[in-house]
């Protein structure tokens, strides 16, 4: 049990000095998985991410992370600057996540919604982040890669089990009622 919730409080664990391969790795993909304006979209989201000012001081790895995906992603050309849209940010990361791409990005972005990281003051940012967040909800464990699977595996069981104690409350609450 212990060791299930330690795996749920981790849930978007990520090593930092694998984003700039993983952007190489996007760039790769764009016209066999994304294509072009998907890149692009995502490049510029991930840009003005980096560039946002958002406080993350709060945890020296989420600081790491995002001077690691500022350097990672700063000199990758965009024609849009740091303008991104949300449809097309949001599927170039359901189609990566799902073929197991990114996964340490996407762990970044999952852990920052996690933490509850204000972009507030930057609605469309926020937005997408609530919206990459719920892609990435949806993709847990379904790409490649082990660390995926295990991590899809071990919040399946954790569903389960707190679907089981939902269900026991339930049942619990429907005896005291008919008594």
């Amino acid at each position: 049990m212990a060791a299930l919730l330690g795996a749920l409080a981790t849930h978007a664990a990520f090593d930092p000095s694998k984003f700039p391969s993983e952007v190489q790795e996007m760039q790769a993909d764009v016209n066999s998985g994304i294509d072009d304006t998907q890149f692009e979209a995502l490049i510029e989201l991930l840009q003005r991410l980096a560039h946002s000012g958002a406080d993350v001081s709060h945890d020296p790895n989420l600081e790491h992370g995002m001077e690691a995906l500022q350097q990672a992603v700063e000199e990758v050309p965009v024609t849009g600057g740091e303008v991104f849209t949300d449809q097309l940010a949001t599927s170039a990361v359901h189609t990566l996540n799902t073929e197991g791409h990114c996964q340490n990005i996407f762990g970044f972005l999952a852990q920052l919604h996690h933490d509850g990281v204000d972009f507030s003051h930057d609605q469309e940012l926020q937005s997408t982040m609530n919206n990459l967040n719920v892609q990435l909800e949806q993709g847990l464990g379904g790409g490649g890669g082990g660390d995926a699977d295990h991590n899809g595996e071990v919040r399946n069981q954790a569903r389960s089990f707190f679907n089981g104690l939902s269900d026991i409350q339930a049942n619990s609450q429907e005896g005291t009622a008919q008594q």
